[in-house]
C-alpha cells in the first residue's frame, strides 16, 4: 500500500467516523469498533509480531470492551483504566500461552501493549459522540485529520517542513468547519486541527519506516493509527474548550 493510498485510507477512515455520529451514540460505537478492528487484525503484521493471532485478540477485546464500558457509563471515562489492567493481564497471558520457545518476548508484548494503547485512545471517541456538541466536534476533527493527512503525503518537502504544511491544513480545514457548525467556536477548531495535524505528520513518518506498511493489512492498520489516538485528543480538548 503506497503513501497515498495510506492518505486516502486514513480520510476515508475519519470520514466514516464523522458520519456514523450523526447516527447517535451507537453510530459512533459502531464506527470506532469497526475502526478497532481492522487495527487488532493488521497491528499485529504491521509490527512483525512472532504470534499475530494472539496479540489481535487482545487488541479486539479490549478495544471492543473498552468501547462497551464508555457506552454504558453514559459516555464517562472512569471505566477505562479497569479495561487497560485487564488489558495488560491479557498480554502477559497470551505471551505464556505461546508454544514457540517465545522469540522475541519483549518486543511481542511491547508491541502489543502498544496497540492496547492506541486502542483505548480510540474509545475517546465514544465519549465525545455521547455529549450534546460531540458529533459537530467529530467532523471538525475529522475534516482536519483528512486534510492534514493529504498534506503530509502530498507536501514537496521533507522534515519539519512537511509537519508544518500538515499542521497548517489541518488548523485551517478546521477552523473552517468550525465555522460552519453550531456547537463548536474557531479557536476550538484551530486546536483541534493543529493537534491533528501533529499526530498525522508525525505518525506518518514513524509508520512508513516499517517495511510492511506497504502491505495490505499492515497499511490498513496504519491508515487507521491516526483517527483512533486522535479520539482521545478530541475528547481532552474538547472537555477543557468547553465544546463538550
Amino acid at each position: 500500500m503506497s503513501r497515498s493510498t495510506r492518505a486516502v485510507a486514513t480520510a476515508v477512515a475519519a470520514s466514516l467516523l464523522a458520519a456514523a455520529s450523526f447516527l447517535g451514540p451507537f453510530g459512533g460505537s459502531a464506527a470506532v469498533t469497526l475502526l478497532v478492528l481492522v487495527l487488532a487484525i493488521g497491528w499485529p503484521r504491521l509490527l512483525s509480531l512472532p504470534w499475530a493471532a494472539g496479540s489481535a485478540t487482545v487488541l479486539g477485546l479490549v478495544g471492543v470492551g473498552g468501547v462497551a464500558a464508555v457506552e454504558l457509563s453514559d459516555g464517562k471515562l472512569g471505566t477505562l483504566p479497569f479495561v487497560v489492567a485487564c488489558g495488560l493481564v491479557l498480554a502477559f497471558l497470551v505471551e505464556m500461552l505461546r508454544t514457540d520457545g517465545r522469540p522475541r518476548l519483549v518486543e511481542s508484548l511491547t508491541g502489543t501493549v502498544a496497540g492496547l494503547a492506541v486502542a483505548v485512545c480510540g474509545v475517546g471517541w465514544v465519549a465525545v459522540v455521547e455529549h450534546d456538541g460531540g458529533p459537530d466536534l467529530v467532523v471538525v476533527s475529522a475534516g482536519a485529520l483528512a486534510a492534514a493527512s493529504v498534506a503530509a503525503v502530498l507536501a514537496p518537502w521533507k522534515g519539519w517542513v512537511s509537519v508544518g504544511i500538515a499542521v497548517a491544513a489541518g488548523a485551517a480545514v478546521g477552523t473552517g468547519i468550525a465555522a460552519a457548525v453550531p456547537a463548536t467556536t474557531l479557536g476550538e477548531g484551530a486546536v483541534v486541527g493543529a493537534a491533528a495535524g501533529v499526530l498525522a505528520a508525525s505518525l506518518h513518518v514513524l509508520l512508513e519506516k516499517l517495511p510492511t506498511s506497504t502491505s495490505r493489512l499492515g497499511g490498513l492498520a496504519s491508515a487507521v493509527v491516526p483517527v483512533l489516538v486522535l479520539g482521545v485528543v478530541a475528547y481532552v480538548v474538547g472537555d477543557l474548550l468547553g465544546a463538550l
